[in-house]
């Protein structure tokens, strides 16, 4: 099944082509009480724009991983269970997509409780390609907007100072480092501070607080 959804993904209308399967029964091969309803329809549906969106924002996905999220969608806790287990690799990558799948119910409450843009980024920092577009596929305009907002950060150094500056500055070598970068990253993020010379500051102050 998961060759036959890689061969499906090359198709030119890959979304039709899963949704006519699923009416067909054909998902029940992935476990006997699976049932192609609404809530999976609809994730299946949202499977181009999704693929689209990753494209756009150069976030390199794994889609088969991303299609098995999205027939598991709606499921029951054990069939979703049963789906993943066929369609993923046992594993990291098998446990990346269930704890996308778990985290999606709780996901748009923690981004509303976050009261700044750096404790935005905490909630979905360390997510895979996969789980950013899954959470963008499944949640909420408020969800969608801040994974978009996050993506488009995307690898860039958003502070001026590197490690060896920190380290010339006076932080010692070893987990500080990345612990100061860490807060001059979040100071930006924040609007806290906007240049190299506050930057500079900022580490200045921290040290003469004994770190």
């Amino acid at each position: 099944l998961a060759r036959e959804i890689e061969r499906v993904l090359a198709e030119a209308r890959p979304a039709l082509v899963l949704a006519t399967a699923g009416a067909a029964g054909v998902w029940r091969l992935l476990h006997p009480r699976y049932r192609f309803a609404a809530p999976t329809r609809r994730r299946v549906a949202g499977l181009p724009s999704a693929l689209d969106w990753a494209r756009r924002r150069r976030v390199v996905v794994d889609a088969g991983a991303l299609v098995a999220l999205a027939l598991a969608a709606g499921q029951a806790p054990a069939v979703a269970a049963a789906v993943l287990a066929c369609l993923a690799a046992a594993g990291g990558p098998r446990e990346r997509l269930e704890r996308a799948r778990a985290a999606a119910p709780t996901l748009a409450a923690r981004l509303a409780a976050a009261a700044s843009p750096s404790a935005r980024a905490r909630c979905l920092r360390g997510l895979t390609p996969e789980e950013l577009a899954w959470h963008w596929l499944d949640g909420d305009a408020r969800v969608r907007a801040a994974v978009d907002w996050f993506a488009g950060l995307g690898a860039r150094r958003l502070a001026a100072l590197t490690g060896d500056d920190v380290v010339a500055l006076g932080v010692p070598r070893g987990p500080e480092v990345a612990r100061v970068l860490g807060e001059l990253r979040d100071a930006r993020l924040d609007g806290r501070i906007t240049d190299r010379a506050m930057e500079e500051d900022l580490v200045r102050h921290w040290m003469a607080k004994g770190g």
